[in-house]
């Protein structure tokens, strides 16, 4: 391997890094505010079901959480598939 094609897998491998570290943070920066500053009235925008109010939560869901226990048991598997999803292409994240 040489150093050129070293150098490109470690910038993709930074890239990928930042990427997935922005979701996540964006995810515990919504979650920190929701509890904290909102008293957790962020979640009533979740989705609903069988009220098509509740259809806006399927643009929300993904970043609210039920408390702290929830966002880290969706925060380690987001990382290793979106990991996964990134490894072929960091294009097919998006």
């Amino acid at each position: 391997m040489t150093r050129q094609e070293k150098q490109s897998i470690t910038s993709e491998l930074q890239t990928q890094a930042i990427i997935l570290g922005g979701w996540v943070a964006l995810m515990w920066i919504v979650e920190l505010v929701d509890i904290f500053i909102f008293g957790r009235k962020l979640d009533l925008y979740g989705i609903i079901p069988r009220n098509p109010i509740g259809l806006r939560g399927i643009l929300f869901a993904p970043f609210l959480h039920g408390g702290f226990s929830h966002l880290i048991s969706n925060t380690i598997p987001f990382l290793v598939l979106g990991w996964f999803v990134m490894l072929q292409e960091t294009s097919d994240f998006f």
